[in-house]
């Protein structure tokens, strides 16, 4: 009895908790930054070093985005996202930036994926849940851009 209560605790708090947050103050409402007088790349080149220093996978790199890897090993996230053929899902951030004549928007989104590396790849967008943390990170981001102007 005392698992089955835990066990219907533990499901609620994950559905509540994956509840879409408000949309940011932002104008797409979504994860984004500008950054006066910043180049795409210097966006980029911070964005990378950042992810370096924190332990995360560089996955991919492009002139115009970085995709930034971390498997998830904890409990919470092995039982919402995980699967027989792997427990522990791994999140997936891409920050996109664009040139613009004044300076670089950088927008950011982040999935969870189910299986990754596999044939079974199963991803889910969990932006609008994490949308607050992505931005915090995204303004560390263009801080970090500033100051080493």
């Amino acid at each position: 009895m005392l698992k089955l209560v835990a066990s219907l605790a533990l499901i609620a708090g994950v559905l509540t908790g994956c509840a879409a947050a408000p949309p940011l103050n932002t104008p797409s409402g979504r994860p984004e930054v500008f950054i006066a007088g910043a180049r795409p790349q210097q966006v980029i080149d911070t964005v990378i070093a950042r992810a370096a220093a924190k332990g995360s996978k560089i996955k991919a790199v492009t002139a115009y985005s970085v995709t930034i890897a971390r498997t998830q090993d904890n409990m919470l996230s092995a039982l919402a996202y995980g699967s027989r053929y792997d427990r522990f899902p791994e999140s997936r951030s891409t920050v996109t930036v664009v040139g613009t004549p004044t300076g670089t928007i950088a927008y950011a989104a982040v999935e969870m994926v189910t299986n990754p590396g596999s044939a079974f790849e199963k991803t889910n967008d969990i932006t609008d849940v994490a949308g607050g943390a992505l931005q915090a990170s995204l303004e560390e981001v263009a801080a970090t851009v500033r100051a080493n102007r």
